[in-house]
């Protein structure tokens, strides 16, 4: 079986969504699939497999992606592949996989990430008026609301959602395939060993409970939430600091924290080619993003033990069981509520509710569990179009 993959970036640096890409092709091939990737990136040694790099000709940087969708089209075409598998919006796919979630509600939650009318008015303004992402709706609409094809692979409940609302895709053409993570291997002495030297680093005492929140959009994934919530949680009965994990831009923070008296009981650490130790540094993961269709941060803590408090605008929820490992947010800027939350993991994992074991299976989100179920899909395909 020949499948042409569209994407973008396979570029791991650039985030989550590009690491998930590179190893969702890793088990394609280890399973056997003739995988071709179609990118804009020029590292062919990420993947093993062949890479068609475009080059992309656009007058600006804002109509790039929609050019490269188009000219991504044309190279699937002359593939000869069984099947084409698009990650961005395609005319020529068999099959969308939005990693990103949907065009549309990307557009809605970013400007929920706004806390005033005011700001909201002016950021949906903002977003009409940048051609990229007015280009990229506009082929995704096109796209998905044509009879037929393609079959939509959803990463969760929320991105099925996400479908069937905005583009009234009928079920028989989502399938959903939950998202999933190489699980990070470790053992008891390395989690301890892990845990000693970054609390050593940043200066960080046993006695002091360390929240974490990887990320580098800072604002989508909710870091005003957390530095308010940081304010509350200075008048709580535990000592609580909190390290940020990410390439985000720092200073607009930096300014934030210290507006509301927090600066001390926060440390952006920067880019970390190994996040599974600060995973161990921590005692609960944070996550109060405005939006996520399945975050790969929130798995990946999961399968090292790590509590997690994320909001239902994460399609990752749903692999969190409030009070067992976790906490759900409603509203992703409930500064009050993530604090009852971080004091509420605090206080389960002070009396054994929550533990920090690795847990004894991570069955369910798993990358390979991923890959499995989509050639499983390939096939069913395929079947279908011989039949």
């Amino acid at each position: 079986m020949k499948v042409a993959l569209i994407v973008e970036w396979i570029d791991a640096s650039r985030g989550g969504a590009e690491t998930s890409t590179i190893q969702f092709v890793n088990h394609l091939v280890d399973m056997g699939v003739n995988v071709e990737v179609i990118t804009r990136s020029n590292d062919a040694s990420v993947v093993p497999c062949s890479v068609t790099t475009v080059d992309v000709a656009s007058p600006t940087k804002t109509t790039a992606t929609a050019a490269f969708c188009r000219d991504a089209d044309q190279v699937a075409r002359s593939s000869n592949a069984d099947l084409i598998h698009a990650l961005v919006p395609s005319m020529v796919a068999d099959i969308y996989q939005p990693r990103g979630g949907t065009y549309c509600e990307t557009h809605l939650r970013n400007i929920a990430t706004r806390r005033n009318a005011l700001g909201r008015w002016f950021k949906s303004v903002l977003l009409s008026l940048n051609v990229k992402h007015r280009q990229l709706s506009n082929l995704e609409r096109q796209m998905l609301q044509r009879a037929g094809r393609p079959h939509v692979i959803a990463l969760s409940d929320y991105v099925v959602r996400q479908v069937k609302e905005h583009y009234n895709v009928p079920e028989n053409r989502i399938t959903k395939i939950f998202n999933g993570v190489d699980p990070i291997e470790f053992d008891e002495t390395e989690r301890i060993a892990k845990r000693e030297a970054i609390r050593r680093k940043h200066a960080i005492t046993e006695s002091e409970s360390l929240v974490l929140m990887a990320a580098n959009n800072f604002r989508l994934k909710g870091l005003e939430t957390l530095l308010r919530a940081l304010v509350r949680l200075k008048s709580s009965s535990h000592t609580v600091q909190s390290i940020i994990v990410g390439n985000g831009k720092q200073g607009p923070w930096m300014r934030l924290a210290a507006k509301l008296g927090v600066s001390d009981h926060m440390i952006f650490a920067g880019h970390t080619a190994d996040v599974s130790a600060y995973y161990h540094a921590a005692d609960v993961l944070v996550h109060p993003t405005f939006y996520d269709p399945c975050s790969r941060v929130v798995l990946e803590a999961r399968s090292v033990g790590l509590p997690v408090i994320t909001t239902r605008y994460d399609g990752a929820a749903e692999v969190i069981d409030p009070g067992a490992n976790g906490f759900i947010i409603d509203e992703s800027s409930d500064d009050e509520a993530l604090a009852a939350a971080v004091c509420k993991s605090l206080e389960r994992i002070g009396s054994g509710a929550m533990t920090r074991k690795q847990p004894e299976s991570v069955a369910g989100f798993t990358m390979r569990e991923h890959a499995e179920a989509v050639v499983r899909l390939y096939e069913q395909l395929l079947s279908v179009r011989v039949g």
